[in-house]
């Protein structure tokens, strides 16, 4: 109950009732979709529960008062609404039913469904020929990211940025998607990471108030499945995203921005 009641003050009165009755036939046996009859064009797909990565779910469990897997569907939920309410103010736009309904067998479904790859982030591919080609990392070489350890700060940098993105969904869960709401965009939101920037130091790490790194994975498909968009956003922000409220109302807000001014400049709106 007590999600329940921080998930409504946060959330945008945009929720309709969702009924189960919509079975699509499977390996796994029957998965039942949630049918909802808000008709929007793009549908946003939360992120698996598998690919939420964050440093700071400790201080943000005894900021919020939620155990876990509360804070974590909390935040994931938060997530995929806000998005789509920014989405929204250029193109109809709403969350998929199902993971904010507990349908986890039809959520686990779809993310089992879905075909990674993990190509360079757009505008940032390397060169790969010539004096140009990338050499390969020794294996006595530190692997990239940031990390405590023995208690200090360590941070290598990587110069070849990638991110994970959907190569492929299932066709047929696209078109069953599109039957339901009519939608004919979906938005994926592949991985999520709040982790310690890689400029922070020793003593900033000491206070209440240091930076975090919000590192968002995304990708964009038509009913085709044609690449619309994607990528990797980041976003730096403070402790005050130890407040579950202000982590969904400012900074998801912002990144949902981002994807929306993206979405616009491929399509060439």
């Amino acid at each position: 109950m007590r999600i329940v009641f921080f998930l409504l003050l946060i959330f945008l009165p945009c929720h309709m009732i969702a009924q189960l009755d919509d079975t699509y036939e499977t390996g796994w046996g029957d998965i039942r979709f949630s049918t909802d009859s808000q008709n929007v064009d793009v549908l946003v797909i939360p992120l698996s529960r598998k690919m939420y990565y964050s440093y700071f779910d400790k201080p943000m469990m005894e900021n919020t008062g939620l155990e876990y897997q509360e804070l974590r569907d909390s935040i994931i939920l938060c997530m995929a609404e806000r998005f789509a309410s920014a989405i929204n103010d250029s193109i109809s736009s709403a969350v998929i039913p199902d993971f904010r309904e507990g349908n986890d067998r039809a959520m686990a479904y779809l993310h089992g469904g879905l075909n990674y790859d993990y190509p360079e982030v757009p505008g940032k591919e390397a060169k790969k020929s010539g004096l140009f080609k990338k050499k390969k990392r020794k294996e006595d070489e530190p692997k990239p990211g940031t990390r405590v350890e023995q208690g200090e700060i360590i941070h290598v940098h990587d110069p070849d940025v990638h991110y994970t993105n959907v190569k492929r969904a299932d066709e047929d869960m696209l078109f069953l998607f599109n039957r339901i709401h009519k939608s004919t965009i979906f938005v994926f939101i592949n991985q999520y990471e709040m982790k310690l920037p890689g400029t922070i130091g020793q003593p900033m790490l000491q206070t209440d108030n240091f930076p975090r790194e919000i590192k968002l994975h995304y990708t964009v498909l038509d009913l085709d499945q044609k690449h619309i968009a994607g990528g990797l956003i980041i976003y730096h922000s403070s402790s005050f995203d130890n407040g579950l409220e202000y982590l969904t109302t400012e900074t998801f807000s912002a990144i949902g921005r981002q994807i929306q001014l993206q979405m616009a400049y491929s399509s060439g709106q």
